[in-house]
């Protein structure tokens, strides 16, 4: 009998039953909790509500590195500004229009919120200032459109690639699964023929 065939048939020489019900806890277990690690993904990628609430009232935009690169990707990428639109902005202590408020990028947005002048080779950096103050349409300048409502039409745009990678995550786990289950397989043959 060879190697292969002790790990198809198992521990038990063939005897099935005994292999599931030493293994079916193990199994059993280890299913569950694939299957939750699958429901908490599907509900944090795809649940609408967490991406609602979302709120530019830390000023973690200007303090954090991090945060700021993703935020102009996201703001560069979709050509979007703000959760909901250009006047989220007003929640963050740096960019309200609020007469407390002495930082120079009062009433103002982040460039990447600005719209891209076709002329320009480099970026202005301050073409946000004060942009919300004035009273011409805003759109000529920068982009009104919220980055959620951007999200979600990319994520219906593109649900089928969305699902493909979640599929195949799954099934890479689940082969991870049936690896393992096999190597105990394994050495419990080798235990045994002790």
């Amino acid at each position: 009998m060879s190697t292969s065939d002790i790990s198809v048939m198992g521990a038990h020489g063939g005897s099935w039953l005994a292999f599931f019900q030493e293994q079916l806890p193990y199994a059993t277990s280890v299913t569950l909790m694939y299957i939750k690690q699958i429901q908490s993904n599907a509900l944090n990628a795809f649940s609408v509500l967490p991406i609602r609430d979302v709120s530019l009232d830390e000023s973690a935009f200007q303090n954090s590195r991090n945060v700021i690169a993703c935020t102009l990707f996201v703001f560069l990428q979709w050509e979007c500004c703000g959760a909901f639109g250009a006047d989220d902005w007003n929640l963050n202590v740096y960019f309200n229009c609020t007469d407390s408020n002495p930082s120079r990028e009062k009433c103002g947005v982040p460039f990447s919120c600005c719209t891209k002048d076709p002329a320009e080779d480099v970026i202005n950096t301050q073409c946000g200032y004060d942009v919300r103050a004035k009273s011409v349409k805003q759109k000529t300048y920068i982009h009104v459109k919220g980055c959620v409502p951007q999200f979600e039409k990319w994520l219906q745009d593109n649900l089928t690639v969305v699902a493909g990678i979640f599929i195949g995550v799954a099934l890479l786990q689940i082969f991870g699964i049936c690896l393992a289950q096999n190597l105990i397989s394994d050495i419990e043959a080798v235990r045994a023929s002790w």
